[in-house]
C-alpha cells in the first residue's frame, strides 16, 4: 500500500474526521457555543449607551416614574429592576420607555431627568440607571466565545491542512527523534510536541512535528508513519496524530479505524451552527 502516490481518494468519512476532528478544534466550538449562551444572556444586555450617546447631541427632559417592575435579574446579588417612564422631548413627542437600576427604584409618580438624542427622542435613559438590564461590565462575556472561536478557528486551520494531505501526501516512514512538553493541556493531559525525522521522494531528510495529548500513540513502534507534502516535505504530521485512528487498508486507501468516529466529531460543531443558526433566526424573523 506504500507505493499508492498521490492524488489518492479519499472516503468522504475520513476527510470530515480529520476536518474536524482534532481535539484543539473540538474544545474551541465548545467553548464558542457555551460562550456565546452567556453573550446572549448578559453581553447583549450590557449598556453601552454611555459610550454611544456621549458622543452624539443629546438633550434632556423631565419625566416621571409609572411603574416598577422586578425582573428576576440580579448584579452583584442585588436584585435589577425594571423602571417604567415617560417624559416629552422637545419636539412635543409623548415617549414612553424604560430604564434599569440595581438594588434601588424611585416610587410612581417621582420625577427624573431623563438624557434622549435630539435626532432620535425614543432613545433616552434615566440619570443615574440604565437603558438595558446589565451593567457596561457584562460586555466581558465575550471573551469566552471569542477564546472559543480562536480555538475553533486554528483548529480548523489545521484540519484543513491535514484533510489536503490526505489527498496529496506522500506516506514515508520515520523516526522519533525528540519529545517535548508545551504550555497547553487538554482533558488533564500536557500535550507534546514529537518530532520525526523521515527521508522524502527526494533522497534528503527532513523532520515533522505532531502536537498531541496522546503521545503513547506514536511512540509505540519502531518507526511511526510520516504523511507529508511532496512539494515542501517539511509539511507534514504523523499518520497516528489525525484524529479518527486512521488505517491504511489492503488497497492502499486511508480509512477510518473507528468509523463512530465520522459521527461523533460532526456532534459538537454541528450542534453549535445548528443551534445558534436557529436562534439567531428566530429572534431576529419573529
Amino acid at each position: 500500500p506504500l507505493v499508492l502516490l498521490p492524488p489518492r481518494a479519499v472516503p468522504l468519512c475520513t476527510w470530515v474526521t480529520v476536518l474536524f476532528g482534532g481535539v484543539v478544534q473540538q474544545l474551541g466550538w465548545f467553548f464558542f457555543g457555551f460562550g456565546m449562551i452567556f453573550f446572549y444572556v448578559f453581553g447583549l444586555q450590557a449598556d453601552l449607551s454611555g459610550l454611544w450617546m456621549g458622543m452624539m447631541d443629546t438633550r434632556q427632559a423631565t419625566g416621571i416614574i409609572t411603574a416598577i417592575e422586578d425582573t428576576n435579574a440580579s448584579e452583584n446579588e442585588s436584585p435589577v429592576y425594571a423602571v417604567h417612564y415617560r417624559y416629552v422631548a422637545a419636539n412635543g413627542a409623548k415617549v414612553e420607555d424604560t430604564a434599569y437600576s440595581t438594588g434601588y427604584y424611585p416610587e410612581a409618580g417621582q420625577r427624573v431627568t431623563v438624557e434622549y438624542l435630539r435626532s432620535n427622542p425614543e432613545a433616552s435613559r434615566v440619570e443615574g440607571m440604565r437603558r438595558t438590564i446589565f451593567g457596561p461590565a457584562a460586555i466581558f462575556v465575550v471573551i469566552f466565545p471569542l477564546v472559543g472561536a480562536g480555538l475553533a478557528f486554528s483548529g480548523l486551520r489545521e484540519g484543513i491542512r491535514a484533510a489536503r494531505l490526505l489527498t496529496i501526501g506522500r506516506l514515508a516512514f520515520g523516526k522519533l527523534t525528540s519529545v517535548a512538553g508545551t504550555n497547553t493541556t487538554v482533558n488533564s493531559r500536557q500535550v507534546m510536541a514529537l518530532t520525526f525525522s523521515f527521508r522524502a521522494h527526494d533522497g534528503a531528510t527532513y523532520e515533522v512535528t505532531s502536537k498531541t495529548n496522546r503521545p503513547e500513540n506514536l511512540d509505540d513502534q519502531s518507526e511511526e508513519l510520516i504523511l507529508y507534502d511532496p512539494d515542501d516535505p517539511t509539511r507534514g504530521v504523523a499518520l497516528d496524530a489525525l484524529p479518527g485512528s486512521l488505517q491504511i487498508d489492503p488497497t492502499g486507501v486511508i480509512r477510518l479505524g473507528r468509523p463512530i468516529a465520522c459521527l461523533t466529531t460532526l456532534i459538537v460543531p454541528g450542534l453549535t451552527i445548528l443551534g445558534h443558526g436557529l436562534y439567531l433566526f428566530f429572534r431576529f424573523t419573529t
